[in-house]
């Protein structure tokens, strides 16, 4: 929408424009502080007025003034010079919009009971706009149906840490499709994550917390794929198993240890062989397959390697993690307990580290 040069009478004055500018300007000027104009329509007016002139310096300081009075103007006004704005001044429009979408403003939307067509006309940019206030989402989704509008404000909840039961009620009842809420929890992953998983058992809620913790990287998940360190070094988880039934992802806890007492399979990765370790987590047990020794690294600043190959732990490794100072090693059977914590990383990790 663009404002003429002189705002029309059903849009934005009560009394129509026939004079000439300069008179006009007097006229507005004469009637300041008599509470007989609207703040916002005469600065409105004048901006119009200095455009025509060609004075844009005067006609933005009139805007400004607009937009700090924004309170006396009525709604399809606002929508007026927000899309002559967005056309003259870019920088000015965003400024007007963030004003349009603060709680204050959106309330007097909301309480004046305006038509429908008003409110599309003066929501179409919430979606566009980043700096949207916690109560100003809540508003729109108390308010509206519009699921771009409620898809937006809650992923303003979202990122609050708000809110994110109410995504999943909005699945259950159609208002959002299951990828836009995956979208959204995907927004503050590990608190949805965290959240999901305390919620009651639910089978939207099951779903999304599934396709969440196989689709993302999350500090709160491991899953297969995931670097692993060990006492027997860096490798990459294969599989999970939580008794005698694999699981497709796990959760951490606080201290980042699997929740539960589970079985990883992580391959270990040495020169052209792949070896598969068993981490147990319950007996705190590392358990290399296939091989009848090992020697591991005992350097006391050392995370942890082993390796069925000697010299991969006193040449490779050291050279890689120690920079070739003091090698350490001892021999021992493929299966031995732990006392560091197992670490998990999503960024690759130097096998020989």
């Amino acid at each position: 929408m663009n404002a003429p040069s002189f705002p029309t009478e059903d849009s934005l004055l009560v009394e129509s424009v026939e004079t000439d500018a300069q008179e006009r300007l007097e006229t507005i000027q004469s009637q300041l502080g008599t509470g007989r104009a609207s703040p916002f329509l005469t600065a409105f007016e004048r901006a119009c007025i200095f455009h025509a002139q060609g004075n844009l310096f005067l006609r933005d300081r009139e805007i400004e003034q607009a937009i700090d009075h924004m309170s006396a103007g009525y709604p399809r006004a606002i929508v007026a010079l927000y899309g002559w704005l967005q056309r003259e001044n870019p920088d000015l429009a965003r400024k007007l919009r963030v004003r349009m979408y603060r709680p204050e403003a959106l309330e007097r939307l909301f309480n004046a009971g305006r038509p429908q067509a008003v409110l599309d006309a003066y929501l179409a940019g919430f979606s566009d706009t980043r700096l949207i206030k916690l109560e100003s989402a809540r508003l729109v989704l108390d308010h509206t149906r519009n699921p771009e509008w409620r898809a937006h404000a809650t992923s303003v909840l979202i990122k609050f840490m708000d809110d994110i039961p109410a995504v999943v009620d909005m699945v259950k009842e159609g208002v959002f499709s299951e990828e836009i809420g995956l979208d959204l929890l995907a927004e503050n992953c590990d608190r949805a994550l965290t959240m999901l998983h305390d919620m009651p058992v639910d089978p939207v809620r099951d779903k999304l917390l599934f396709r969440l913790a196989i689709q993302t990287r999350s500090g709160r998940v491991i899953r297969p794929g995931i670097w692993v360190r060990s006492g027997a070094g860096w490798g990459q988880l294969a599989a999970i198993h939580v008794g005698d039934k694999a699981r497709p992802y796990l959760f951490l806890d606080e201290t980042g240890c699997p929740e539960e007492d589970s079985l990883l399979t992580v391959k270990l990765h040495r020169n052209d062989r792949i070896w598969q370790l068993e981490i147990d987590t319950a007996k705190k047990e590392l358990r290399l397959l296939g091989a009848t020794q090992v020697y591991r690294c005992t350097r006391d600043d050392c995370t942890g390697f082993a390796s069925v190959d000697r010299d991969e732990v006193i040449r490779i490794h050291c050279t890689t993690a120690h920079l070739g100072i003091g090698p350490a090693y001892k021999k021992s059977t493929p299966k031995w307990r732990y006392h560091r914590p197992i670490a998990f990383s999503w960024h690759v990790q130097h096998p020989y580290a």
